[in-house]
């Protein structure tokens, strides 16, 4: 997650679904949100489901690039309940 072997601005989308909290280090976690935000083109959009440190996945997103990224509430349709961190690239 980390070291992505994609060229930069080569995505539409990037989705992490209940991957990233098992980095254990917060700043493990923000070099895989970096990664994202790199490989992301101008208007690309990230998702990232979880249900640990999704607040710092949105702060790291908007660090990183992302315009008007935001933790949703929990949806509890699965277990755990989750949150999603989300933004578009500008």
């Amino acid at each position: 997650m980390r070291k992505l072997p994609l060229a930069d601005a080569s995505v539409n989308a990037v989705v992490a679904n209940l991957a990233i909290h098992n980095i254990s280090s917060r700043e493990g976690r923000r070099e895989a949100i970096t990664e994202i935000v790199r490989v992301l083109k101008p208007g690309g959009q990230a998702a990232l489901t979880d249900f640990k440190h999704v607040g710092q996945y949105a702060e790291d997103l908007k660090e990183s690039g992302i315009a008007e990224a935001r933790a949703s509430g929990p949806s509890f349709w699965i277990f755990p309940p989750v949150r999603v961190a989300r933004g578009r690239k500008a």
